[in-house]
């Protein structure tokens, strides 16, 4: 659990470091935007590699929420799109994390804070695309879905309207998949032999 004493400097840092990046995370900016002397900072995390642990943690237990809040949703559109502004933050923190991966604390963060939600979620998912049943393939798809999300979204993009475009071009590539799939399956092979 957190101090509550140590929770605004947390706010502020994980604030900072979804918005601008890890390279931000400097105790002067963190005391500047807490409005606390960098004194009270070292009393409540020795050095900035116990404060990144703790962000880290922070961050997990605020995803968590997301999590159990995917696990309610029934539909993608609009059920889980609204679940996903109202933790616009932390999506925003999880793609820092993805962006900066080459850090292997970072690598795992990303790894656990998104599992959370992808197996509250990948139900939905697997559902929307006929997947019910082939579960192993809807979380393969779902991980190029969930990277090239990543790789797209920011601060300024992510809204309603952007998810739903972005949904949209999903759908329209999933369909042709299924598609391409569908015409292989009724295509007879070909025996070699060409009539004339």
């Amino acid at each position: 659990m957190i101090n509550s004493n140590a929770l605004p400097w947390l706010e502020a840092g994980y604030e900072i470091f979804a918005l601008q990046g890890p390279d931000a995370l400097k105790v002067e900016a963190l005391a500047r935007k807490v409005g606390i002397s960098k004194s009270s900072f070292y009393h409540h995390f020795a050095d900035l590699e116990i404060y990144h642990d703790m962000l880290m943690a922070y961050h997990l237990e605020s995803i968590g929420v997301m999590a159990k809040g995917a696990g309610k949703c029934k539909v993608i559109d609009p059920d889980f799109l609204l679940l996903m502004l109202d933790h616009k933050r932390d999506i925003m923190f999880n793609r820092r994390l993805r962006v900066h991966r080459e850090n292997l604390s970072y690598q795992l963060c990303f790894e656990r804070a998104s599992y959370s939600v992808e197996k509250e979620f990948i139900g939905i998912f697997a559902e929307m695309y006929g997947l019910e049943n082939q579960l192993e393939i809807a979380w393969n798809v779902f991980k190029v879905v969930n990277d090239l999300f990543y790789g797209r979204v920011t601060n300024e993009n992510l809204s309603y309207e952007w998810l739903v475009k972005f949904l949209e071009e999903i759908d329209n590539f999933m369909k042709d998949v299924v598609r391409s799939i569908d015409l292989e399956k009724s295509d007879p092979p070909s025996g070699g032999a060409s009539k004339k």
